[in-house]
């Protein structure tokens, strides 16, 4: 993946970006088949990462799992608050 600051990106600055904080979310998933044999995945798990790049600028992404392929099943956004934080060395 490729990640670069959109306001350094307008100003035709060059950065670093580093991620800053992660709030992930752990829930289990839900894995089954149904009764014509088909495998579903119920992910309902979020992620969101905060970023900071060399120029001060902070932005985040964040992240759903994928529907179910089989009965597009998708997780509801969750309270991110209760997910684990996760601070990355810089």
């Amino acid at each position: 993946m490729n990640l670069i600051c959109g306001e350094c990106k307008k100003k035709d600055e060059v950065t670093k970006v580093r991620i800053e904080e992660q709030r992930k979310s752990y829930e289990p998933m839900d894995i089954f088949w149904d009764e014509d044999g088909k495998q579903h995945f119920h992910n309902p798990n979020y992620n969101i990462e905060h970023y900071i790049c060399s120029n001060g600028h902070r932005f985040q992404l964040e992240h759903q799992a994928p529907d179910c392929p089989i009965c597009k099943w998708k997780a509801p956004k969750p309270d991110i608050s209760k997910g684990q934080i996760v601070k990355q060395k810089t």
